[in-house]
């Protein structure tokens, strides 16, 4: 956080579960969700979305993975603004619509500086124990304002 690592460009929040018809709906056990993984060195291939500012609706590309100065990299045109955060998928299931999320759009450049190479950092033993100090509600990090891209 002080140092604004590129490498540890993500965030996780936590939604509080809803009762429904007499039952405790997690927004995971109403629209599903993706196995978070850990040290999976960038895949072959990626599925990664993300959500264009003023698109109103996602963009998905499948694609080669390349790993450029440290960071897991795909060239695919349309991941702009926006589409921060965006989910890494390995080992995708077209029938089950689920994968491995190892990443998330961000890290070098904040993401990238062109709208066809698009980063991530790679999620680690680091990734996970923030991930552990939200589900567990442990109180969040001050998020400092976002440096410069250095684009």
């Amino acid at each position: 956080m002080n140092g604004q690592d590129p490498q540890a460009d993500f965030a996780f929040l936590t939604v509080k579960p809803q009762q429904r018809d007499g039952k405790q709906r997690t927004v995971q056990s109403v629209v599903g969700g993706d196995r978070l993984v850990t040290e999976l060195a960038p895949p072959q291939w990626t599925v990664v979305a993300g959500y264009p500012a003023g698109l109103g609706g996602p963009i998905i590309c499948v694609n080669r993975t390349a790993s450029l100065r440290g960071y897991a990299a795909f060239r695919c045109a349309g991941f702009v603004d926006g589409t921060s955060g965006g989910p890494w998928l390995a080992n995708y299931s077209s029938a089950s619509g689920r994968g491995e999320l190892y990443g998330v759009t961000g890290g070098r450049h904040q993401g990238g500086c062109v709208n066809w190479v698009t980063y991530t950092s790679t999620f680690d033993a680091d990734t996970m124990a923030v991930y552990q100090r939200a589900a567990t509600g442990a109180p969040p990090d001050v998020v400092p304002a976002a440096g410069p891209s250095s684009c």
